[in-house]
């Protein structure tokens, strides 16, 4: 926009010399930042849209497909929008104002030089190349760096299944059951989840994959019987827990522990 504004600097004069206000000339100037703008963001969605899914088909394998929901947000295409106009308005305004900042007479005598030629004038748009430039470099590297760690993560054994599985966060504060029958009114639950057809296992967990949630205990006696220092990370499971989520033990066994 700039480097348009400088070049178009002996037309604005002219039409000033005629008789265009500079006010006229500025609304020119930003219509067509805006037209240029809008059509930029109605292509970049476009393009964004279609590379989404070729990302997406890209990194999905068969045995791990790779699901995204890639419908139409309004909500972030409103406000794309609307920084589209802002930025249409902003960075449209500097180049308009420089543009008929001058004066029609000494454009006029400056046989096709410009008349605010000069260090002022490629100072700022040195500083704009190379800051879009610098931008859009990190841009690009982020963006392959995401990809990569997405395509990492796709193909990794997280070492339980990840399909066909759904988790329910049960609540019992409601039916105010006493605490001695809510281990009774949970097997019941299971039971009747079981039999429901097409459930192929049902078990019950304190925490589950991937909720950011843990539990451990201190451990403070070891085999001589002297206080040290440590940790057990726990989880409260019922049974067939490793068979729903198609764990496999790869040392150890299960252990089960009657309390009375």
């Amino acid at each position: 926009m700039l480097a348009r504004a400088s070049a178009r600097e002996r037309e604005m004069g002219m039409r000033m010399a005629v008789g265009a206000t500079r006010g006229r000339l500025i609304r020119q100037l930003l219509a067509e930042s805006l037209l240029l703008g809008l059509t930029g963001a109605l292509l970049g969605a476009q393009l964004a849209h279609g590379l989404t899914r070729l990302l997406v088909a890209s990194i999905s394998t068969d045995s791990a497909p790779l699901f995204v929901d890639l419908a139409m947000d309004w909500r972030m295409l409103g406000f794309t929008s609307g920084i589209t106009v802002l930025t249409c308005v902003l960075f449209g305004l500097a180049p308009a104002l420089r543009a008929t900042r001058v004066s029609p007479g000494a454009v006029l005598k400056s046989s096709g030089r410009s008349a605010t030629s000069g260090r002022a004038r490629f100072g700022l748009r040195r500083v704009l190349v190379v800051s879009q430039i610098a931008m859009s470099l990190m841009l690009v590297v982020g963006a392959i760096l995401f990809a990569r760690s997405l395509q990492k993560l796709a193909t990794l054994d997280a070492g339980f299944t990840q399909n066909g599985v759904l988790e329910l966060d049960l609540d019992l504060t409601a039916l105010h059951l006493p605490v001695d029958r809510r281990a009774e009114f949970k097997g019941l639950v299971l039971r009747r989840v079981r039999a429901i057809p097409g459930v192929e296992s049902a078990a019950e967990a304190g925490i589950v994959p991937l909720s950011g949630k843990g539990m451990n205990r201190q451990v403070l006696v070891d085999r001589a019987g002297q206080v040290i220092e440590g940790k057990s990370e726990l989880n409260e499971i019922s049974p067939k827990y490793f068979a729903t989520w198609h764990t496999p033990i790869l040392a150890g066994g299960i252990l089960t522990i009657a309390i009375r």
